[in-house]
């Protein structure tokens, strides 16, 4: 097999693992794991041997159909990491976190990211655990997965049109070929890339996290002979795929509750019924009903004799004639007038002096 074969059996097989939803431990999953690991070495073997790469070159200078084989570091340290293998796990975690450096290393060989942006992602999750550097660390991962899904969606359009421009290219004749497909497959690649890159600092954090507590589970091991000795052996990979299946019935979820909780929902729902609510005055609902329809009807009754009033007195008042009207009001003015005047010769120094006080 060429690395052309090699690499796309690689990848290939690295996607179906990455969206199979078997378990981890499902010996399916690590056949494909063990296959598409072999395939990523052959690539890495390949292309140490045929020097793909030149130690002055830059991305522009890459040929388009060699782009892709930046990746293969890549691949090969997220199939290392998905080995299941108690007694190797610190290895794996080693050996695929090298393989990450290099990528991220490689990267920045070529421009494609600043030194400053490789030097950032591979001190990803060496970051203090303080308040600050948990927010530093969470805003910053928030940022890599927004811009990730914009150049997975990029590199996803990208593909289909190269897939097109493929199948256009293989019916032309030689003559009629454009460079059109190299600018397409030079456009997917980086974007891939890309992707790639913000991957690598996901696991790069996570191998950052794992990897002490399994150091310390070492050490403490190596220390005390005895440490860990009473606890159960840890399940091999059949009995974990066993009991995740559930002998094909899939994990059945159940709950003990309270011996008194069926007595107390019983009590809720007697007094839901009944409206009887013990500490507490209250009526029946029956009641409560008939009150509400006579306070509603009561409601009704004088909004309607209001309204029948009102009626009324616009009908009086716009019986009368308008000078009856226009008489009526000046006599009532009149006579409020006379009253303040009465009121004033009475009350000369005021109405709250009852004494007659100067």
């Amino acid at each position: 097999m060429n690395l052309r074969t090699h690499f796309e059996a690689a990848s290939r097989l690295h996607r179906e693992v990455d969206d199979s939803e078997l378990s981890s431990t499902d010996p399916e999953l690590l056949r494909q794991v063990a296959e598409a690991l072999g395939h990523a070495r052959a690539c890495e073997r390949l292309v140490s041997e045929l020097s793909v790469f030149s130690a002055n070159e830059t991305v522009d200078d890459i040929n388009p159909s060699d782009l892709k084989y930046l990746l293969v570091p890549y691949l090969a340290a997220e199939l290392t990491m998905r080995q299941v293998d108690n007694d190797h796990r610190m290895d794996h975690l080693r050996v695929a976190r090298a393989y990450l450096e290099a990528f991220i290393e490689s990267l920045a060989r070529v421009s494609l990211i600043t030194p400053a942006e490789a030097a950032d992602l591979s001190n990803t999750g060496s970051r203090g655990v303080g308040l600050g550097g948990m927010a530093m660390s969470r805003e910053q991962r928030i940022a890599r997965i927004k811009a990730e899904r914009a150049a997975r969606a990029q590199m996803e359009a990208l593909e289909a049109k190269l897939a097109v421009a493929r199948g256009r290219r293989a019916a032309a004749d030689e003559d009629e070929r454009d460079d059109d497909t190299d600018e397409l497959e030079r456009e997917h690649a980086t974007h891939w890339l890309h992707v790639a890159k913000f991957g690598a600092a996901e696991s790069l954090q996570s191998i950052a996290q794992e990897l002490p507590m399994l150091e310390e589970v070492d050490r403490l091991r190596r220390e005390d002979p005895g440490f860990g000795r009473d606890l159960p052996a840890p399940p091999t990979p059949a009995q974990e795929a066993a009991a995740a299946s559930g002998g094909g019935q899939g994990l059945q979820s159940f709950h003990i509750p309270h011996p008194s909780r069926g007595q107390a929902y019983d009590t809720v729902m007697n007094q839901v019924r009944t409206g009887r609510i013990p500490g507490m005055h209250t009526i029946e609902l029956d009641d409560w009903h008939q009150q509400e329809a006579g306070r509603i009807g009561q409601e009704m009754l004088h909004k309607q004799e209001a309204a029948a009033l009102k009626a009324a007195a616009e009908e009086r008042k716009a019986g009368e004639p308008q000078d009856a009207l226009d008489e009526a009001e000046e006599l009532a003015e009149r006579a409020k007038a006379i009253s303040m005047d009465d009121f004033k010769e009475t009350h000369a120094k005021g109405s709250g002096n009852r004494h007659n006080r100067s």
